[in-house]
């Protein structure tokens, strides 16, 4: 919906996301693509992320007054939690204002991250931002906007707008209550707290696999050679990674190995830490981690 009432409101085709990015089943641009997906047919430009030299010069091969839009996470979440960073970030808001295209900034797993969206504490100014997911407790919920300034919301005023916003799952009442009583348990307090935790949780894991000799850096969208153990994200998102030879197979033998312990990440490595945790549940992972090394280390080659 977003970048329909971005295409709608510039009357342009032309759309710049990521590599590595994901924005919901028909919106996914992985690192190595393939000519068959299941992606909506917008005419997207896809741009390296944290890339601004790489960035800038894909915004050069775009035709004058084609620029609908540029749609970026701040965190590439399904794409393993790398962070963008805020000069990266900030660019390309500043681009694509300057263009005259909309800068869309897809806070749908970001959102948690601070108590007013990740956008406003890194101080980006999007036109539209899209959220979901925890918002709704689990349950189905997606939603966007934007500014009361611009008009750009105002396409969707059933009163006089030009837009229409339908779906089954609008006005879900179970979902919006859930939200709701969910906003009045996550407090500022609460957002700080989870951050802090898991910020712990990051340095913790860092530091064991540092102490055992598998230390990598912070991974990024290019491939690593080596079969290392490394841990990425900011605050309430993380994910653990491997890379080499055996980098699949690990990371499969890893969720197991968590499972077995009453320790549940989902299968890619991906972790969302929730408001029932606690240092207890830190310290946990952080041991079962240690021993997950110490008994497969040997793969670590």
């Amino acid at each position: 919906m977003a970048l329909a009432a971005a295409v709608a409101y510039t009357g342009r085709k032309t759309i710049i996301t990521f590599a590595n990015g994901y924005h919901g089943g028909t919106l996914a641009f992985p690192s190595s693509p393939s000519k068959k997906n299941v992606n909506l047919p917008h005419d997207f430009i896809v741009a390296p992320f944290n890339d601004i030299e790489g960035t800038r010069q894909t915004i050069s091969t775009v035709p004058k007054d084609s620029l609908a839009a540029i749609i970026v996470e701040p965190i590439q979440g399904s794409g393993g939690c790398i962070v963008g960073t805020k000069d990266f970030l900030h660019f390309v808001n500043q681009e694509a204002h300057r263009l005259g295209a909309l800068f869309i900034v897809d806070e749908v797993m970001t959102s948690r991250l601070s108590y007013y969206g990740y956008s406003a504490e890194l101080g980006l100014k999007p036109d539209i931002f899209t959220i979901g997911k925890w918002v709704g407790g689990g349950m189905t919920f997606g939603a966007f906007g934007g500014p009361k300034s611009g008009g750009i919301m105002r396409m969707f005023d059933p009163r006089s707008g030009v837009l229409s916003h339908s779906g089954t799952f609008n006005n879900n009442i179970v979902t919006m209550a859930a939200g709701i009583a969910g906003m009045d348990i996550y407090t500022k307090e609460e957002v700080e707290r989870l951050n802090a935790l898991g910020e712990k949780l990051k340095t913790s894991i860092e530091a064991v696999i540092k102490k055992h000799g598998i230390s990598t850096p912070e991974p990024s969208t290019s491939t690593e050679t080596q079969s290392l153990m490394s841990i990425s994200g900011k605050g309430s998102m993380l994910a653990i990674h491997f890379s080499g030879e055996q980098a699949k197979s690990l990371l499969k033998l890893f969720w197991h190995y968590m499972l077995k312990n009453s320790i549940y990440v989902a299968p890619r490595g991906f972790m969302a830490l929730n408001l029932e945790l606690t240092q207890q549940h830190v310290d946990a992972f952080v041991v079962a981690t240690e021993l997950f090394i110490l008994k497969y280390k040997h793969f670590f080659v």
